[in-house]
């Protein structure tokens, strides 16, 4: 009797386990996955993209997840080649332009993918997939309408820019038909026009090369002298000075309300931005200038980038533009050391000193620095004015045989050329001690004199000169 207990309660056991394998696998088998989850589809005429996305709770975009995934997958399989007739296969076009390209159509291709067809879609209470295919030779055929549309464009713009009285409008007009087919500038782009037949994108780029050579930059000077501690600034009627500029010309004709870039080697990596005027002229402006070396370069350059901007921000369009020579030129700044005149009244109280120590001082500072020292204010580009007095002090005290004295005195650096006072200062209270009145005066002027050495004059040199 336990025998046959046992076996019928095996033989239950065993039926309601099967029943529950049957039962689990039934029910993976109602959803099984199809083939392109398994193993994304390889076919010759076409174009495939499999993608997925998880469910997660709390939000609802998996499904446009997975589209977007798979439709990102399609994009990547079409491949981006480059013509060897092309004008990124030139050998002015470096790597860089290239990845450009390459960069630039891969988005395009996910912002404007057309043609394609939903295949499948599958999903389960975890993830859900999406299958899309777009056939090649419907692919090739909007390609080809998009390009004949982009050419057509292309040579629209071209020839109207060709007709362009003013040079920049022209540029920009060219830099305009470049952009209309900046998709396709890896292929040839044969095009008949006015019966001949030109590769489009590279003739556009020859016109821009041939009209930008056409422009000409002239310095103002090609060497412009100016003494340390000048400024150089725009010509007006406040201003007779130093000027520097440059004139970009197309022949003749001046080139007003151009970009330019203006560099100056006495300040490191200095760059500053210009326009050109109504003569043609872009002015370099230069509050003082204080390099200790003999020379600096001005150096000025056409700003193609900034003008082909006004039509192209595409990345790939400018490092095209970048490989175009830009007009140019430079000045050389021939830097002069100032000639000062130092004029001094040095008194001890009432009485004009001899040998007019501060004035000797300063001059011995002047001529370490380079700077000529004149006699006369004749021919001078300052004058240093100096005007010291010595006081007398407390006098003997009963408990002490020693006499204090002191020194005030004023320093006035004036630009002679436009009456300016570029420096000055005021000293007082240097203090002598000595045994009398005189010897105490005296040892006021020694102890200045020391004082402009360590610190008045450099000071004076640092915020007048450099």
């Amino acid at each position: 009797m336990h025998i046959i207990s046992r076996l019928l309660l095996a033989f239950l056991l065993f039926g309601c386990g099967s029943s529950k394998s049957i039962s689990e696998k039934n029910m993976v088998d109602d959803n099984p996955r199809p083939s392109w989850v398994r193993q994304k589809p390889i076919s010759p005429g076409y174009f495939h993209g499999v993608g997925f996305a998880y469910k997660i709770h709390g939000r609802d975009d998996h499904a446009q997840m997975a589209r977007n995934n798979a439709l990102n997958d399609l994009a990547g399989e079409i491949s981006v080649e480059i013509s060897a007739q092309s004008l990124l296969f030139q050998s002015e076009s470096n790597q860089r332009v290239r990845d450009t390209y390459k960069s630039t159509i891969m988005s395009s291709t996910n912002a404007s993918l057309e043609g394609y067809e939903l295949v499948g879609v599958w999903e389960n209470e975890r993830e859900i997939w999406n299958f899309y295919r777009l056939s090649k030779s419907e692919h090739a055929r909007i390609q080809r309408e998009k390009r004949d549309k982009a050419t057509e464009m292309s040579v629209l713009q071209w020839q109207r820019a060709e007709k362009e009285a003013d040079p920049l409008r022209r540029f920009i007009g060219y830099v305009s038909a470049l952009d209309a087919v900046k998709e396709y500038l890896g292929e040839p782009l044969s095009t008949e026009v006015d019966g001949e037949r030109i590769f489009l994108a590279n003739h556009l780029m020859n016109a821009l090369r041939r009209h930008v050579d056409e422009w000409t930059v002239t310095p103002s000077q090609h060497v412009l002298q100016i003494k340390r501690g000048q400024a150089i600034r725009v010509p007006s009627s406040f201003w007779e000075g130093p000027t520097a500029f440059f004139t970009v010309n197309h022949g003749r004709q001046p080139l007003t309300n151009l970009p330019c870039q203006l560099s100056y080697t006495e300040r490191r990596n200095h760059s500053e931005r210009g326009t050109t005027d109504r003569n043609g002229h872009v002015y370099f402006s230069w509050d003082r200038v204080i390099s200790q070396r003999s020379q600096e370069q001005l150096h000025m350059r056409v700003d193609l980038v900034e003008l082909a901007k006004e039509s192209s921000n595409s990345p790939l369009i400018i490092s095209l533009i970048e490989q175009i020579r830009e007009p140019s030129a430079s000045t050389t700044i021939d830097i002069i050391p100032p000639r000062v005149f130092v004029r001094s009244e040095e008194r001890l109280q009432n009485e004009l000193m001899d040998g007019n120590p501060l004035a000797s001082a300063f001059s011995g500072e002047l001529r370490k620095d380079g700077f000529e020292v004149n006699r006369t204010a004749a021919g001078s580009d300052y004058i240093l004015d100096i005007r010291a007095r010595t006081r007398a002090g407390n006098g003997r005290g009963e408990s002490t045989q020693f006499v204090t004295a002191y020194l005030d005195f004023t320093i006035e650096l004036l630009e002679q050329f436009s009456g300016q006072v570029i420096y000055s200062r005021q000293i007082d209270g240097v203090r002598g001690v000595q045994l009398d009145e005189e010897r105490a005066a005296r040892e006021t002027f020694n102890r200045a004199v020391r004082d402009v050495q360590r610190e008045i004059y450099p000071d004076m040199r640092r915020k007048a000169f450099w």
